[in-house]
């Protein structure tokens, strides 16, 4: 009998030493760097974590190093999903949070019944750092209004710019105080009008208008950071017409000629004596668009100027009587004409369009009666 009894316990030592070894065999033990994240057991909107050592942009995870023992294959996979960021631990925190103070945990409580761990079979080694401390801040939402800035369009608005949706600032309490409260934020829109209008743009561009366009509000600054919610917005602008009739004074009035070797036999005389034709005056409609920059042109930035061509100039020599007598060519038209003043706008300008009838000046050409050297040019006998 006893000699079956030590049989048995034999029998039991060794299968359990068969067991042990074949269970180290199948099994590894592994240390790699893996992110923890903590998460509030309460909505996670609410609250702000920042934990001693992580990055600024994410500032509630942080790496640590974690080493587990398992079968190979979970170790295996473990590693595999870690190296490709596929992996991470989480940490609920179930404890009523207080803004304000330094909280810790201690990670190798935490992680040892992690389900991140023991769904595949993993248990927890050893983890560094095994404490770590955060601090907890508290997300508020305050109502903000605007102030919308139509730049350039200002003087065409119809009203003011209506913002569609109800914004709030979401704001940390530990930075503005629970009585925080946002004042009218500036709203520029003359960028938006001015592309809205672009996109619309028509041969005929007179009569109101209303524009809808969205606008990002991330680019609008608080002095503490904040996150709007919603983050785009619809705005409605309305104008009280696409252009506007603007005057414009040009100089100096320039001549175009047309006709071959003008400058050598031939002169222009001008009806006014004093010089004022050299300036002009033009009414234009321009697009509301480029009006702040068409303002901006300056005098000699548009091309005044008026054309003359073969028909402007004396006519020439003529045979009269019976004996086909040659008269001289006379020296001068025989009156002064009206010419058309012709206006040339800048590049970018090309939809500016002149308004009313295009202004004349008065002028006639005449035979030059001098030569280069100043002398009387001499005259053929009749």
């Amino acid at each position: 009998m006893k000699t079956q009894i030590r049989l048995i316990l034999s029998t039991l030592a060794l299968t359990v030493l068969i067991w042990i070894y074949a269970n180290q065999a199948s099994h590894s033990t592994t240390t790699l760097s893996v992110p923890v994240k903590l998460e509030p057991a309460e909505a996670a909107s609410q609250w702000a974590l920042h934990i001693a050592g992580a990055s600024a942009d994410q500032p509630d995870r942080r790496q640590v190093q974690l080493t587990v023992r398992g079968p190979k294959k979970a170790i295996r996979d473990l590693e595999s999903d870690n190296s490709q960021g596929q992996f991470a631990l989480t940490v609920k925190l179930a404890d009523q949070l207080t803004p304000g103070r330094t909280n810790s945990r201690n990670l190798d409580t935490d992680l040892s019944g992690s389900p991140e761990l023991l769904q595949r079979g993993l248990n927890l080694q050893s983890v560094l750092p095994q404490v770590i401390e955060f601090e907890v801040d508290r997300y508020i939402k305050v109502p903000v209004e605007f102030k919308p800035e139509a730049g350039a369009f200002k003087s065409a608005l119809v009203g003011q710019p209506t913002v569609a949706e109800k914004v709030t600032a979401r704001v940390l309490e530990s930075k503005v105080g629970k009585e925080f409260s946002v004042y009218p934020l500036t709203m520029p829109l003359e960028d938006a009008i001015k592309q809205d209008l672009d996109k619309r743009r028509t041969d005929d561009a007179n009569g109101p208008l209303a524009l809808h366009f969205p606008v990002q509000l991330q680019s609008l600054r608080l002095a503490v950071d904040a996150v709007f919610e919603p983050s785009v917005v619809n705005v409605t602008v309305k104008l009280k017409d696409q252009s506007s009739i603007e005057r414009k004074t040009v100089r100096p009035l320039s001549v175009t000629v047309k006709t071959q070797d003008f400058f050598e036999g031939y002169e222009i005389e001008w009806e006014d004596k004093t010089g004022a034709q050299f300036t002009q005056s033009i009414n234009c409609r321009v697009p509301i668009s480029k009006l702040d920059a068409f303002r901006q042109i300056e005098p000699t930035g548009i091309l005044a100027h008026v054309i003359i061509d073969s028909s402007d100039l004396p006519p020439g020599a003529t045979a009269v009587g019976p004996s086909a007598t040659s008269l001289p060519a006379p020296a001068t038209s025989a009156t002064y004409r009206p010419k058309q003043v012709h206006f040339i706008f800048p590049p970018g300008f090309e939809d500016v369009k002149p308004v009313g009838p295009p202004p004349t000046v008065n002028l006639r050409v005449n035979r030059k009666t001098t030569d280069a050297t100043g002398l009387p040019k001499a005259v053929a006998a009749p």
